[in-house]
């Protein structure tokens, strides 16, 4: 009887491990941070950085961002022009422009 939970047991240790490593890869294909899409264009995995396209400029200008740190796209908005800038504030705040 032992056996059996033994062999039991060790299948569904098999069965978590697989299942842990789709949710990985399939994390992998999506945007880490999906509050940001108003700004820019997920384009994919680069090793441990995530590519980002800027929507707001003109040209089209991939910013690549550590996959744990939003910072390299903050300073990429950061440098835009003041009206740039007050486009974003209202876009992650808009409850500013609401009445209530």
């Amino acid at each position: 009887m032992s056996e059996y939970l033994e062999r039991k047991k060790a299948r569904m240790e098999t069965e978590v491990q697989v299942n842990s490593e789709n949710e990985e890869e399939k994390s992998d294909d999506e945007c880490p941070w999906p509050y940001l899409e108003e700004l820019f264009i997920y384009r994919g995995r680069k090793g441990d950085s995530v590519q980002m396209e800027c929507k707001l400029c003109l040209t089209s200008t991939v910013i690549s961002a550590y996959k744990t740190s939003t910072s390299n796209l903050k300073k990429h908005i950061a440098v835009r022009d003041f009206t740039t800038q007050a486009f974003v504030f209202l876009i992650i705040f808009p409850h500013v422009l609401s009445n209530n």
